[in-house]
């Protein structure tokens, strides 16, 4: 949780903050740590996730834990905040 004041109003909520990736999806939306998404050429969800051991964003598959890079085809649906959109 954090305390913020806005615009003279004291607001308490909370405030996830996303980090961009620098890339985009095959429909041009931003691609953030955490987004879901399909890869063309698969049929489980992945998600985006920072992996450690090659010092990358990378794409998690929900199903099976295997990685792929970033730069296959993918579109974005959803992230673990929101839910698919």
């Amino acid at each position: 949780t954090i305390q913020a004041v806005i615009f003279g109003n004291d607001y308490e909520g909370r405030i996830i903050v996303e980090q961009f990736t620098g890339l985009l999806d095959k429909n041009g939306k931003e691609i953030y740590e955490g987004d879901n998404a399909m890869l063309d050429s698969h049929t489980a969800m992945y998600r985006c996730v920072w992996h450690d051991g090659v010092a990358a964003f990378v794409w998690k598959c929900e199903v099976t834990d295997e990685y792929r890079q970033m730069s296959v085809q993918a579109t974005v649906i959803g992230n673990i905040h929101e839910g698919h959109q």
